[in-house]
């Protein structure tokens, strides 16, 4: 009997997927957050034409936080992840 093992690609382990992440702005500000584990950061597109980012958030099992501030209003947000 031949036995076939497949790898497939993307799946991984609870604690190392980032999920149920969520944006939101409020004037000059942006929030994010993601849950898991991973990277990430936070971009916001500000009143002024310029991005905000931040620094790469990194953590395992839990929630990750982060805020960012525009010098205008911040218009909308998004997460990248890596």
């Amino acid at each position: 009997m031949l036995a076939l093992m497949f790898t497939v690609p993307g799946v991984a382990s609870a604690s190392g997927v980032l999920h149920s992440c969520t944006t939101s702005v409020d004037g000059h500000t942006a929030s994010g957050q993601c849950e898991g584990g991973g990277s990430f950061r936070l971009l916001a597109s500000c009143e002024d034409g310029s991005t905000a980012r931040s620094s790469w958030l990194n953590f395992t099992n839990g929630i990750g936080k982060t805020k960012i501030r525009c010098r205008s209003n911040a218009l909308e947000a998004w997460i990248e992840q890596r």
